[in-house]
């Protein structure tokens, strides 16, 4: 991309922006850039973000709207976007070719991988290259890079630069981003059923662009509270006893040892989650790990994300998706403009965040429940076959278990169950039977006995 800069102080300046996703979005609200390293060896990344706030004005329908919905809802066929397509999908998406006002998150990275300084400033951009995820990911694994000329395989050579030492940055403190589950979808057309269900799987851009946004949500939060800024911070709260004793049992009934005591830091949960990466079972561990872990939430107190072991975390660069970001871009510019007041509608900031919890809690439960119906769609095929699968839930009557390597979770009646009948241990989360214990994690072989695509139920019975 062509990158402009446009601020009184600054005078105009050029420089390469990529933007790096999937194939077929529109909706484009980021591009990445670095700088070669200066004589000291630090190098400068840029992240660029569509400039939401400019369209989308406080206290109009358009902003109630997009308050209502909270965030962009991803199902497995479509998406339900917060913002009208006309802007997400053209004025505000930073489209090839096209002049996109921006806000830029300027970070100076040093070889050690630390951000000694941050800028934030509003800018014009042009984009000028649009890679996928498996393009950047062949330039940053073997070189190779489809279009482009020398300009744009340098800057791209500074970017990989610059994710690999955010990475040592981040190995060095801890913690780790519970990916979001999202499923890899195939419709057969004659039949009408599902033939892929399957996680996505992250490739080396895939974390080069998690850790650039990662970094400039952290940086985006310093810089505000700062500058005594208020604005809607992410928060993660540690875990108690009793939390990283359920971690623990549930990572033996996966076949680990963890070996976490009483307590829990980042960097004992970087360590195990570097254990499972390449397991089969990482899907259904990694989704039990984020259920006793506990979401995130948004308030105006910036405090601890355990998550990603940092003091100060917020949520920047999708305002085209979820209007936590939006609030943040308006502080951002607000704070530019001079300081005038963050909204001018008389709930407070507090209790605004509050139903964005809510609100975002609500898209991520019509997620699961639409990916729910296209499991039993595509179990639908498979009725009688049997799977290997893990223990992902413990209730009195029964187990939610996962089947593995895939995103299809099932019942499973504690009545079929060998060696029964079977009950709920006291003070734990097991079913307990005569010569055999059931907790999260514990392999299981299932046979699929029912799957009902109006329900989004699957049923399994033990082998």
């Amino acid at each position: 991309m062509l990158f402009l800069v446009a601020q009184a102080c600054r005078g105009f300046v050029e420089q390469q922006q990529t933007r790096v996703g999937r194939k077929s979005p529109r909706d484009l609200d980021d591009a990445i850039s670095a700088l070669p390293a200066d004589a000291d060896g630090a190098l400068r990344l840029l992240v660029s973000i569509a400039d939401v706030s400019a369209w989308v004005t406080p206290a109009s329908p358009l902003d109630d709207e997009a308050y209502r919905r909270a965030t962009s809802t991803y199902l497995p066929d479509r998406v339900l976007p917060m913002l009208p397509p006309s802007l997400s999908e053209d004025k505000l998406s930073l489209l090839p070719g096209k002049d996109r006002a921006c806000l830029s998150v300027e970070l100076r990275i040093t070889p050690e991988g630390d951000v000694t300084s941050v800028d934030v400033y509003r800018s014009l951009i042009r984009s000028r290259a649009r890679l996928s995820y498996e393009e950047a990911a062949a330039f940053l694994d073997d070189g190779t890079l489809p279009e482009g000329g020398a300009d744009l395989r340098e800057m791209l050579g500074w970017c990989r630069t610059a994710s690999a030492r955010l990475a040592m940055a981040r190995a060095r403190r801890g913690g780790v981003n519970l990916p979001r589950e999202e499923a890899r979808v195939g419709i057969d057309k004659d039949t009408g059923l599902a033939t892929v269900l399957s996680p996505y799987e992250m490739n080396s851009a895939h974390e080069m662009i998690e850790r650039f946004m990662v970094a400039a949500n952290e940086a985006v939060a310093r810089w505000l509270v700062d500058r005594g800024v208020p604005a809607p911070f992410r928060v993660h709260d540690q875990p108690g006893t009793e939390s990283v004793r359920r971690l623990d049992a549930m990572a033996v009934n996966f076949g680990f040892q963890p070996g976490f005591g009483s307590s829990l830091s980042p960097l004992a949960l970087a360590a195990f989650e570097r254990q499972i990466r390449t397991a089969p079972t990482a899907p259904a561990i990694l989704a039990a790990v984020g259920k006793i872990l506990g979401r995130a939430r948004y308030t105006v107190h910036p405090s601890l994300h355990f998550g990603l072991a940092t003091d100060r975390y917020l949520h920047f660069t999708s305002p085209i998706r979820r209007y936590s970001d939006l609030l943040v871009h308006r502080a951002v510019t607000d704070y530019l403009d001079g300081g005038r007041p963050l909204d001018p509608r008389p709930a407070s900031l507090e209790a605004r965040c509050q139903d964005l919890n809510e609100r975002s809690g609500r898209a991520a439960r019509a997620e699961v429940q639409a990916r729910q119906a296209v499991s039993a769609r595509y179990m639908r095929s498979r009725i009688g076959e049997e799977l290997e699968a893990n223990v992902v839930g413990v209730l009195p009557l029964g187990l939610r278990v996962q089947v593995r390597g895939s995103l299809v979770v099932g019942w499973l009646a504690a009545d079929t169950l060998p060696d029964g009948p079977y009950a709920m241990k006291a003070g734990t989360q097991e079913l307990v039977g005569k010569t055999r214990r059931y907790g999260v994690g514990t392999p299981v072989r299932v046979r699929v006995d029912q799957a009902d695509e109006v329900q989004g139920s699957v049923e399994f019975s033990a082998c």
